[in-house]
């Protein structure tokens, strides 16, 4: 049996702990696994104590450069290395949209009329970046119907949200943060020009994704 003062020491080691690193916050990230991110500081407390002479500027440098803010596995947020982005994405991906699509159905609407919706997404967004509730004001009248209480009881008060995390698992549009900072949950949506999902898409094998993130 292992010690648990040597497995501790093992996770230490193995999360950049003992022996902080001078590198770029991606190859940091790489190195030692995801970060949790709640909107909170907790990404940059998780970094200091990787990275030497750590600042918040270092990881706000590379936000949607070499470092992205993406719903990963278990349904959470993590801050992601750019390189993993189409595996985290394609994860949550899986265990989402299942989920989705049984929760669209209860509530009556059908799958078109969330593709529709993304659609006028994507038509306003070309003007111009937007938060999901300045887009519901945007959409023609009528576009964005509620979900009564039905939707209630599912946390869906629209299709919108629904049909823009359909946009992000596509790779056409992604999310930034309004203060350019990780310690907001405060997003907008903006359209992808160059995006990792384009050249590296790991597929839909979630057997391949299991092995990937072991």
């Amino acid at each position: 049996m292992i010690p648990i003062s040597r497995a501790r020491a093992h996770w230490y080691r193995k999360q950049g702990i003992l022996t902080p690193s001078g590198a770029p916050v991606a190859e940091v990230l790489s190195r030692t696994g995801w970060l949790r991110t709640l909107g909170g500081i907790e990404a940059y407390l998780g970094l200091r104590a990787r990275c030497q002479g750590f600042e918040p500027a270092r990881l706000d440098a590379e936000l949607g450069r070499g470092v992205w803010i993406t719903y990963a596995v278990r349904g959470c947020v993590y801050l992601v290395p750019r390189a993993d982005l189409p595996l985290a994405m394609r994860v949550a991906e899986g265990q989402w949209k299942k989920r989705a699509l049984r929760d669209l159905e209860k509530v009556g609407v059908p799958e078109q009329e969330v593709q529709d919706l993304g659609e006028l997404a994507m038509a306003a967004l070309n003007s111009s970046p937007s938060s999901t509730q300045a887009l519901r004001k945007a959409l023609p009248e009528g576009a964005v119907r509620s979900l009564g209480e039905a939707g209630k009881k599912l946390g869906m008060s629209s299709a919108l949200p629904t049909a823009l995390r359909f946009l992000e698992f596509a790779g056409r549009i992604q999310r930034q943060t309004h203060t350019g900072r990780a310690d907001t949950e405060h997003y907008r949506w903006t359209v992808c020009t160059a995006h990792p999902l384009h050249d590296d898409d790991p597929g839909h094998d979630s057997a391949q994704h299991a092995r990937a993130l072991a």
